[in-house]
Protein backbone atom coordinates (compact mmCIF):
# COMPACT_ATOMS: atom_id res chain seq x y z
CA UNK A 1 0.00 0.00 0.00
CA UNK A 2 2.83 2.39 0.83
CA UNK A 3 4.34 1.60 -2.53
CA UNK A 4 1.19 2.88 -4.32
CA UNK A 5 1.08 5.99 -2.10
CA UNK A 6 4.64 6.81 -3.03
CA UNK A 7 3.90 6.42 -6.75
CA UNK A 8 0.78 8.60 -6.35
CA UNK A 9 2.73 11.35 -4.56
CA UNK A 10 5.51 11.23 -7.17
CA UNK A 11 2.90 11.32 -9.97
CA UNK A 12 1.09 14.27 -8.35
CA UNK A 13 4.36 16.15 -7.88
CA UNK A 14 5.32 15.46 -11.50
CA UNK A 15 1.87 16.68 -12.63
CA UNK A 16 2.23 19.91 -10.62
CA UNK A 17 5.70 20.58 -12.06
CA UNK A 18 4.43 19.89 -15.60
CA UNK A 19 1.38 22.14 -15.06
CA UNK A 20 3.60 24.94 -13.71
CA UNK A 21 5.91 24.68 -16.73
CA UNK A 22 2.96 24.79 -19.14
CA UNK A 23 1.46 27.77 -17.25
CA UNK A 24 4.74 29.75 -17.33
CA UNK A 25 5.26 28.91 -21.01
CA UNK A 26 1.67 30.07 -21.71
CA UNK A 27 2.29 33.42 -19.99
CA UNK A 28 5.56 33.92 -21.93
CA UNK A 29 3.82 33.02 -25.19
CA UNK A 30 0.97 35.45 -24.44
CA UNK A 31 3.41 38.29 -23.65
CA UNK A 32 5.44 37.58 -26.79
CA UNK A 33 2.30 37.63 -28.97
CA UNK A 34 1.09 40.82 -27.28
CA UNK A 35 4.42 42.55 -27.97
CA UNK A 36 4.39 41.43 -31.59
CA UNK A 37 0.79 42.56 -32.07
CA UNK A 38 1.38 45.97 -30.51
CA UNK A 39 3.96 46.78 -33.20
CA UNK A 40 2.08 45.29 -36.12
CA UNK A 41 -0.49 47.69 -37.64
CA UNK A 42 -2.25 44.88 -39.51
CA UNK A 43 -3.44 43.24 -36.28
CA UNK A 44 -4.03 46.34 -34.18
CA UNK A 45 -7.60 47.59 -34.08
CA UNK A 46 -8.01 50.80 -36.11
CA UNK A 47 -7.78 53.95 -34.06
CA UNK A 48 -10.48 56.52 -33.77
CA UNK A 49 -9.56 58.98 -36.50
CA UNK A 50 -11.68 61.80 -35.15
CA UNK A 51 -9.03 62.82 -32.64
CA UNK A 52 -10.11 65.92 -30.77
CA UNK A 53 -9.45 66.44 -27.10
CA UNK A 54 -13.08 66.87 -26.03
CA UNK A 55 -12.12 67.99 -22.53
CA UNK A 56 -10.32 71.00 -24.06
CA UNK A 57 -12.61 71.69 -27.01
CA UNK A 58 -16.24 72.30 -26.03
CA UNK A 59 -17.11 73.01 -29.67
CA UNK A 60 -17.53 69.25 -30.17
CA UNK A 61 -20.56 69.30 -27.84
CA UNK A 62 -21.91 72.59 -29.19
CA UNK A 63 -21.70 71.34 -32.79
CA UNK A 64 -23.30 68.01 -31.91
CA UNK A 65 -26.25 69.81 -30.30
CA UNK A 66 -26.67 72.13 -33.30
CA UNK A 67 -26.43 69.18 -35.70
CA UNK A 68 -29.18 67.42 -33.76
CA UNK A 69 -31.47 70.46 -33.82
CA UNK A 70 -30.97 70.98 -37.56
CA UNK A 71 -31.58 67.27 -38.25
CA UNK A 72 -34.88 67.44 -36.33
CA UNK A 73 -36.01 70.47 -38.33
CA UNK A 74 -34.96 68.88 -41.63
CA UNK A 75 -37.09 65.81 -40.91
CA UNK A 76 -40.25 67.92 -41.01
CA UNK A 77 -39.09 69.97 -44.03
CA UNK A 78 -38.23 66.93 -46.18
CA UNK A 79 -35.79 68.99 -48.28
CA UNK A 80 -33.30 66.66 -50.00
CA UNK A 81 -30.94 69.51 -51.00
CA UNK A 82 -30.61 70.80 -47.44
CA UNK A 83 -30.15 67.27 -46.11
CA UNK A 84 -27.34 66.75 -48.63
CA UNK A 85 -25.69 70.00 -47.55
CA UNK A 86 -25.93 68.99 -43.90
CA UNK A 87 -24.37 65.59 -44.67
CA UNK A 88 -21.62 67.30 -46.69
CA UNK A 89 -20.69 69.49 -43.71
CA UNK A 90 -20.47 66.51 -41.38
CA UNK A 91 -18.42 64.31 -43.73
CA UNK A 92 -16.12 67.23 -44.62
CA UNK A 93 -15.20 67.84 -40.98
CA UNK A 94 -14.54 64.14 -40.32
CA UNK A 95 -12.51 63.76 -43.52
CA UNK A 96 -10.39 66.83 -42.75
CA UNK A 97 -9.69 65.67 -39.18
CA UNK A 98 -8.67 62.28 -40.56
CA UNK A 99 -6.32 63.91 -43.08
CA UNK A 100 -4.65 65.95 -40.32
CA UNK A 101 -4.14 62.81 -38.23
CA UNK A 102 -2.58 61.01 -41.20
CA UNK A 103 -0.26 63.96 -41.93
CA UNK A 104 0.93 64.00 -38.32
CA UNK A 105 1.32 60.20 -38.14
CA UNK A 106 3.22 59.82 -41.41
CA UNK A 107 5.67 62.66 -40.74
CA UNK A 108 6.82 62.74 -44.34
CA UNK A 109 8.85 65.49 -46.00
CA UNK A 110 7.76 69.05 -45.19
CA UNK A 111 7.13 69.88 -48.85
CA UNK A 112 4.83 66.93 -49.46
CA UNK A 113 3.06 67.44 -46.13
CA UNK A 114 2.40 71.10 -46.92
CA UNK A 115 1.06 70.32 -50.41
CA UNK A 116 -1.26 67.70 -48.91
CA UNK A 117 -2.32 70.13 -46.17
CA UNK A 118 -2.97 72.84 -48.78
CA UNK A 119 -5.14 70.49 -50.85
CA UNK A 120 -7.09 69.33 -47.79
CA UNK A 121 -7.61 72.86 -46.47
CA UNK A 122 -8.75 74.26 -49.81
CA UNK A 123 -11.09 71.30 -50.43
CA UNK A 124 -12.54 71.82 -46.95
CA UNK A 125 -13.02 75.53 -47.58
CA UNK A 126 -14.97 74.83 -50.78
CA UNK A 127 -17.07 72.16 -49.07
CA UNK A 128 -17.84 74.51 -46.16
CA UNK A 129 -19.09 77.12 -48.63
CA UNK A 130 -21.20 74.52 -50.44
CA UNK A 131 -22.65 73.28 -47.13
CA UNK A 132 -24.21 76.65 -46.31
CA UNK A 133 -27.99 76.60 -46.82
CA UNK A 134 -27.64 80.15 -48.16
CA UNK A 135 -24.35 80.36 -50.10
CA UNK A 136 -24.33 84.16 -49.78
CA UNK A 137 -23.66 83.70 -46.04
CA UNK A 138 -20.06 82.78 -46.95
CA UNK A 139 -19.30 86.48 -47.56
CA UNK A 140 -20.06 87.23 -43.89
CA UNK A 141 -17.74 84.58 -42.43
CA UNK A 142 -14.33 86.21 -41.93
CA UNK A 143 -12.81 83.00 -40.50
CA UNK A 144 -13.68 81.20 -43.75
CA UNK A 145 -11.75 83.78 -45.79
CA UNK A 146 -8.56 83.04 -43.83
CA UNK A 147 -9.06 79.25 -43.82
CA UNK A 148 -7.31 78.79 -47.15
CA UNK A 149 -3.74 78.23 -48.36
CA UNK A 150 -2.79 80.10 -51.54
CA UNK A 151 0.91 79.27 -51.47
CA UNK A 152 2.09 76.33 -49.34
CA UNK A 153 5.58 77.87 -49.15
CA UNK A 154 4.28 81.14 -47.75
CA UNK A 155 1.95 80.52 -44.80
CA UNK A 156 3.22 83.35 -42.60
CA UNK A 157 0.63 85.09 -40.44
CA UNK A 158 -1.85 82.24 -40.94
CA UNK A 159 -2.98 79.46 -38.66
CA UNK A 160 -1.07 77.02 -40.88
CA UNK A 161 2.42 78.54 -40.44
CA UNK A 162 3.00 76.43 -37.32
CA UNK A 163 2.99 73.36 -39.56
CA UNK A 164 6.22 74.56 -41.19
CA UNK A 165 7.85 76.30 -38.23
CA UNK A 166 6.84 74.05 -35.36
CA UNK A 167 8.20 70.52 -35.09
CA UNK A 168 5.32 69.57 -32.78
CA UNK A 169 2.82 68.86 -35.55
CA UNK A 170 0.33 67.36 -33.08
CA UNK A 171 -0.10 70.72 -31.28
CA UNK A 172 -0.38 72.49 -34.63
CA UNK A 173 -2.96 69.97 -35.87
CA UNK A 174 -4.99 70.49 -32.67
CA UNK A 175 -5.00 74.24 -33.32
CA UNK A 176 -6.18 73.71 -36.91
CA UNK A 177 -8.81 71.22 -35.72
CA UNK A 178 -10.15 73.80 -33.28
CA UNK A 179 -10.43 76.34 -36.10
CA UNK A 180 -12.23 73.73 -38.22
CA UNK A 181 -14.73 73.08 -35.42
CA UNK A 182 -15.16 76.83 -34.96
CA UNK A 183 -15.98 77.23 -38.66
CA UNK A 184 -18.37 74.29 -38.46
CA UNK A 185 -20.16 75.95 -35.54
CA UNK A 186 -20.58 79.21 -37.50
CA UNK A 187 -21.97 77.34 -40.51
CA UNK A 188 -24.30 75.30 -38.30
CA UNK A 189 -25.62 78.47 -36.66
CA UNK A 190 -26.21 80.12 -40.02
CA UNK A 191 -27.94 77.00 -41.35
CA UNK A 192 -30.06 76.77 -38.20
CA UNK A 193 -31.10 80.42 -38.60
CA UNK A 194 -32.07 79.73 -42.22
CA UNK A 195 -34.46 77.05 -41.02
CA UNK A 196 -36.14 79.50 -38.64
CA UNK A 197 -37.23 81.77 -41.49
Amino acid sequence: MNKYKTFAIIGAAFGLVLTSIIFIAGIKFFRTMQNLASENPSVVAPRDTFRVNESLDTLVDVNAALNQQIAEKLVSKKDAELETKQALLHTTVISFMDTLDILVAEAGSEEISMVRLKNAVNRTNLAFRAALFNVNDANEIEALKSFIIIDEKNTENTIFECFLKNKDHRACADLIKHQTLYLESIILEKNFNQLKT
